[in-house]
């Protein structure tokens, strides 16, 4: 069954936004607000309080954030792989 389009309409840093998506809408919903949340916090920390600058740094600091995990995930693939290998030789 097809996922169905809907629109889901949310604030980020008092922004009105609509969304057009077929994820779940509760998914949607907790990505908003871990937006929402940080950017207001950036926004606090800043003395221009640019919401566009503060959307850039968010994205640069959730790219780092993507990029350490995207390592780990290939540490943990890395040893999931060593582990089997490692059986296998021990079974064989």
């Amino acid at each position: 069954m097809e996922n169905e389009f809907r629109t889901i309409k949310v604030t980020i840093l008092g922004k009105n936004y609509t969304l057009y998506t077929d994820d779940n809408e509760q998914d949607i919903i907790n990505a908003v607000e871990l937006v929402d949340k940080r950017m207001k916090e950036i926004v606090a920390a800043m003395q221009n309080k640019d919401g566009y600058t503060a959307a850039v740094l968010l994205a640069l600091e959730l790219a780092g954030e993507l990029k350490k995990q995207e390592k780990n995930l290939g540490l943990w693939q890395k040893k999931a792989s060593d582990l089997g290998s490692l059986l296998a030789s021990k079974l064989s």
